[in-house]
Protein backbone atom coordinates (compact mmCIF):
# COMPACT_ATOMS: atom_id res chain seq x y z
CA UNK A 1 0.00 0.00 0.00
CA UNK A 2 3.16 2.62 0.71
CA UNK A 3 4.51 2.14 -2.54
CA UNK A 4 1.36 2.58 -4.26
CA UNK A 5 1.07 5.64 -2.49
CA UNK A 6 4.39 6.78 -3.02
CA UNK A 7 3.58 5.97 -7.05
CA UNK A 8 -0.03 7.87 -7.00
CA UNK A 9 0.09 10.59 -4.79
CA UNK A 10 2.45 13.26 -7.46
CA UNK A 11 -0.62 12.29 -9.62
CA UNK A 12 -3.11 13.08 -7.09
CA UNK A 13 -1.73 15.97 -5.93
CA UNK A 14 -1.96 17.59 -8.66
CA UNK A 15 -5.21 16.57 -10.01
CA UNK A 16 -6.96 17.32 -6.17
CA UNK A 17 -9.23 19.54 -5.25
CA UNK A 18 -10.33 20.36 -8.53
CA UNK A 19 -14.19 20.31 -9.57
CA UNK A 20 -13.63 17.97 -12.18
CA UNK A 21 -11.74 15.40 -9.66
CA UNK A 22 -14.15 14.89 -6.74
CA UNK A 23 -12.59 11.90 -5.36
CA UNK A 24 -9.35 13.91 -4.26
CA UNK A 25 -8.87 16.69 -2.23
CA UNK A 26 -5.65 18.59 -0.95
CA UNK A 27 -5.07 18.55 2.73
CA UNK A 28 -3.03 21.67 3.64
CA UNK A 29 -1.59 20.99 7.08
CA UNK A 30 1.74 22.14 9.20
CA UNK A 31 4.03 19.54 11.26
CA UNK A 32 3.35 19.40 14.37
CA UNK A 33 7.06 18.93 15.29
CA UNK A 34 8.74 21.15 12.45
CA UNK A 35 6.11 24.04 12.07
CA UNK A 36 6.38 23.20 8.40
CA UNK A 37 3.40 22.97 6.14
CA UNK A 38 2.49 19.99 4.35
CA UNK A 39 0.06 19.62 1.81
CA UNK A 40 -0.80 16.19 0.36
CA UNK A 41 -3.39 14.18 -2.00
CA UNK A 42 -6.00 12.69 0.21
CA UNK A 43 -9.61 10.89 -0.89
CA UNK A 44 -12.64 13.43 0.41
CA UNK A 45 -15.92 12.63 1.12
CA UNK A 46 -18.49 15.09 2.05
CA UNK A 47 -20.34 14.18 5.07
CA UNK A 48 -22.80 15.84 7.31
CA UNK A 49 -21.08 19.55 7.96
CA UNK A 50 -17.84 17.87 7.14
CA UNK A 51 -15.49 15.75 5.00
CA UNK A 52 -14.90 12.37 6.27
CA UNK A 53 -11.18 11.20 5.46
CA UNK A 54 -9.16 7.85 4.76
CA UNK A 55 -6.47 7.28 7.22
CA UNK A 56 -4.93 4.35 5.04
CA UNK A 57 -2.00 3.39 7.83
CA UNK A 58 -3.65 4.40 10.53
CA UNK A 59 -3.77 5.98 13.87
CA UNK A 60 -0.05 6.53 13.76
CA UNK A 61 -0.37 8.33 10.28
CA UNK A 62 1.35 11.51 10.54
CA UNK A 63 -0.75 13.84 9.08
CA UNK A 64 -3.28 12.39 11.12
CA UNK A 65 -1.70 13.29 14.44
CA UNK A 66 -0.58 16.78 12.80
CA UNK A 67 -4.56 17.63 11.95
CA UNK A 68 -5.48 16.32 15.66
CA UNK A 69 -2.53 17.96 17.21
CA UNK A 70 -3.24 21.44 15.29
CA UNK A 71 -6.92 21.39 15.87
CA UNK A 72 -7.62 21.66 12.43
CA UNK A 73 -6.15 22.09 8.28
CA UNK A 74 -7.87 23.53 5.57
CA UNK A 75 -9.12 21.22 2.73
CA UNK A 76 -9.25 22.26 -0.86
CA UNK A 77 -12.16 20.17 -2.54
CA UNK A 78 -14.17 20.76 -5.82
CA UNK A 79 -12.87 24.33 -6.48
CA UNK A 80 -12.97 25.24 -2.75
CA UNK A 81 -11.22 25.87 0.01
CA UNK A 82 -12.14 24.67 3.52
CA UNK A 83 -10.95 25.65 6.82
CA UNK A 84 -11.43 22.32 9.21
CA UNK A 85 -11.64 21.77 12.78
CA UNK A 86 -12.50 19.63 15.19
CA UNK A 87 -10.72 16.16 13.73
CA UNK A 88 -11.15 12.91 15.47
CA UNK A 89 -10.67 9.59 14.34
CA UNK A 90 -13.38 7.14 13.38
CA UNK A 91 -14.36 3.66 12.53
CA UNK A 92 -14.97 2.29 9.48
CA UNK A 93 -18.46 1.41 11.01
CA UNK A 94 -19.00 5.60 11.43
CA UNK A 95 -17.86 6.75 8.24
CA UNK A 96 -19.68 4.11 5.93
CA UNK A 97 -22.90 6.43 5.50
CA UNK A 98 -20.27 9.05 4.25
CA UNK A 99 -18.76 6.15 1.49
CA UNK A 100 -20.27 4.51 -1.74
CA UNK A 101 -20.65 0.94 -1.29
CA UNK A 102 -18.01 0.47 -4.45
CA UNK A 103 -15.66 2.76 -1.78
CA UNK A 104 -16.95 0.44 1.61
CA UNK A 105 -15.55 -2.70 -0.60
CA UNK A 106 -12.29 -1.06 -1.62
CA UNK A 107 -11.47 0.78 1.40
CA UNK A 108 -12.63 -2.98 3.30
CA UNK A 109 -9.94 -5.12 0.57
CA UNK A 110 -7.34 -2.66 0.87
CA UNK A 111 -7.98 -2.68 4.87
CA UNK A 112 -8.67 0.69 5.43
CA UNK A 113 -10.45 0.96 9.40
CA UNK A 114 -9.65 4.52 10.73
CA UNK A 115 -11.10 7.49 9.20
CA UNK A 116 -10.83 11.07 9.97
CA UNK A 117 -14.01 13.20 10.47
CA UNK A 118 -13.73 16.96 10.62
CA UNK A 119 -16.13 19.75 10.39
CA UNK A 120 -16.37 22.48 8.10
CA UNK A 121 -14.93 26.16 10.31
CA UNK A 122 -18.49 28.68 10.31
CA UNK A 123 -17.77 30.59 6.79
CA UNK A 124 -16.34 27.98 5.53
Amino acid sequence: MRRITRAVNPIGKAMAGHRWFKLYGLLVHTGRKSGQEYRIAIVVRPFEDGFVIPVPFGPATQWAKNVIAAGGATVLWNGRTYRVTDPRLIDAEAAGPSLSGAQRAAAGRVGIATYMQVRIADGG
